[in-house]
């Protein structure tokens, strides 16, 4: 019957809606350990700016504000995985990265 979606493509087609949860789910558990103060003050893993690296409050400070602004942009990704037609749930979620990114340094006034 035309129109009608047999078994294989039923499948594919659910583990690509699957995939499209991937990124943000993987920010969330990225940023959850800079949110609850779990990361040490590195030079690899976290915000790092002059200001974030002058001193373990400052750190945790920034990476705590960074981790929020992460997990902003990834529930907004998410909303659009459940509710956005597929082609758009990419460009939506990285937009809201990036937008968050731009937001946090402007606000805070820092640079790398």
């Amino acid at each position: 019957m035309p129109g009608t979606l047999n078994h294989e493509d039923a499948d594919a087609e659910a583990r690509a809606r699957i995939r499209v949860f991937l990124p943000p789910i993987t920010l969330i558990v990225v940023a959850l350990p800079m949110l609850l103060n779990l990361v040490p003050r590195n030079s690899l893993y976290g915000v790092r700016t002059r200001e974030t690296m002058s001193s373990d409050a400052a750190w945790a400070a920034g990476n705590r504000m960074g981790a929020v602004a992460v997990i902003t942009a990834s529930a907004v990704w998410l909303l659009a995985a459940m509710y956005a037609p597929r082609r758009y749930v990419k460009p939506i979620g990285i937009a809201a990265v990036v937008l968050a990114t731009a937001i946090l340094f402007a606000v805070e006034g820092r640079s790398f």
